[in-house]
C-alpha cells in the first residue's frame, strides 16, 4: 500500500477541514476533519524525524488553521 506524503495529508487537513466546517455549518465537524489529518501527520512526522521535530511541525499545522 501506497503512502500519502505527510505534507499531503496535512494540507488536506487544513484545507478540507476549513471546507467541510464551512458547507455544513457545523465548526465541529470540521475540527474533527482537523483532527483526523494532524494526527495522521503528526504519527508520520513522529516516525521519521523524531518527537521533537514532530511537536514544532504539529504546532505550525494548528496555528495554521
Amino acid at each position: 500500500m501506497a503512502r500519502i506524503p505527510s505534507s499531503v495529508v496535512a494540507a488536506s487537513g487544513i484545507v478540507g477541514g476549513y471546507g467541510v466546517a464551512r458547507w455544513t455549518r457545523q465548526r465541529p465537524l470540521g475540527g474533527v476533519v482537523l483532527a483526523a489529518a494532524g494526527t495522521a501527520a503528526a504519527r508520520q512526522w513522529q516516525q521519521r524525524a523524531g518527537g521533537t521535530a514532530a511537536s514544532a511541525l504539529t504546532a505550525a499545522y494548528v496555528a495554521a488553521f
